[in-house]
């Protein structure tokens, strides 16, 4: 059923009644993909940084390079704050519960991932997302994350 019941405390109520609205699938797209840029490597060494991750993958080029990689790595956690911020942008209201994150390859400078969001299954109040990280072609991480529905 693409419907859902969310229950609200009415406002201007004095005795605290509750009312149901009727809320349709629609007022969500099923699947959205945004876009979020990496960055240049200088870029990627401050976000690290602000962060306190002195991981050195994220800041010596070097050091990145023995470890069989192209170059500095972008921290995953730019990609969960993207992902939460297409999924608040996208839905308006909600709240992300639980979200995990399986990363298959590294994020370079300059990189410009997508995030592809699928609505899998939805209930009264939640709401079960898959994720989708492509850089180009290349899969760089997928996960999923359960999402507290607004309730009015």
């Amino acid at each position: 059923d693409s419907n859902f019941r969310a229950r609200a405390r009415c406002p201007n109520s004095k005795v605290g009644r509750t009312f149901s609205r009727r809320l349709e699938m629609g007022a969500f797209r099923t699947s959205w993909v945004r876009d979020f840029p990496v960055g240049n490597a200088d870029d990627i060494r401050r976000y690290a940084a602000a962060r306190g991750d002195m991981n050195s993958l994220h800041h010596d080029e070097e050091r990145a390079k023995k470890n069989e990689l192209l170059g500095i790595i972008a921290p995953g956690m730019l990609a969960i704050e993207h992902t939460a911020a297409s999924i608040g942008n996208e839905m308006d209201g909600v709240m992300v519960h639980k979200l995990t994150m399986e990363f298959k390859n590294p994020l370079y400078a300059g990189s410009l991932p997508s995030v592809l969001c699928t609505i899998v299954r939805q209930r009264r109040i939640s709401a079960d997302v898959n994720i989708k990280i492509h850089n180009g072609y290349e899969l760089v991480a997928v996960g999923s994350c359960e999402l507290l529905l607004p309730r009015w």
